[in-house]
């Protein structure tokens, strides 16, 4: 009896053949496209005993076995270097899409300080002409008083000055210097 080795999870017909060297439809398409073996190329097959002819010698059947688990094994490493470059394209890939998110984040972040320092600044400016403003009222305000208490004062002295006159006071009063504006 003879065993091919076509493709783990193939089922085998009785007589040792699958009726084909590839594997089936559904196989194939539930493994990715790298582990399907190519359709043109016929695949390795070991037997267990000669299926040809009892007339080899089992020096030429071992080397033929010898022979085909070389190519298997050549096959194979072939596979795990292809696989081994897949991995590290698809490991760099993943640092690139990493450091560009990461890059992204970080235009984010400066986006929304520069944002914040925008803000602050229009509200400092605008807190500061809020108190320039209130300064400004407080001191027409004080100018105000300060004027009305001097009306007053003057209006005071001249009633103290016209009341020493009458009751003839030799004194006179000397009006105080009002303050310029």
């Amino acid at each position: 009896m003879s065993r091919r080795v076509v493709c783990s999870e193939l089922s085998l017909s009785p007589g040792g053949d699958s009726g084909g060297d590839a594997c089936s439809p559904r196989l194939r398409n539930s493994l990715p496209s790298w582990m399907n073996p190519p359709s043109s190329t016929p695949s390795v097959s070991l037997s267990l005993s000669p299926s040809s002819s009892a007339s080899q010698s089992p020096a030429v059947a071992l080397s033929k076995l010898c022979a085909e688990l070389e190519e298997g094994r050549q096959a194979w490493a072939q596979h795990r270097k292809e696989a081994a470059w897949r991995l590290s394209r698809l490991e760099q890939q993943l640092e690139t899409e990493k450091a560009k998110k990461r890059k992204e984040l970080f235009e984010e972040v400066e986006t929304k300080i520069r944002r914040l320092r925008e803000e602050e600044t229009a509200f400092i400016e605008k807190l500061e002409a809020d108190y320039r403003d209130q300064l400004c009222s407080i001191q027409r305000e004080a100018e105000c008083k300060e004027a009305k208490m001097a009306e007053s004062f003057s209006g005071r002295h001249a009633k103290l000055a016209r009341l020493a006159q009458k009751l003839g006071a030799t004194h006179t009063f000397a009006m105080p210097k009002q303050p310029t504006q």
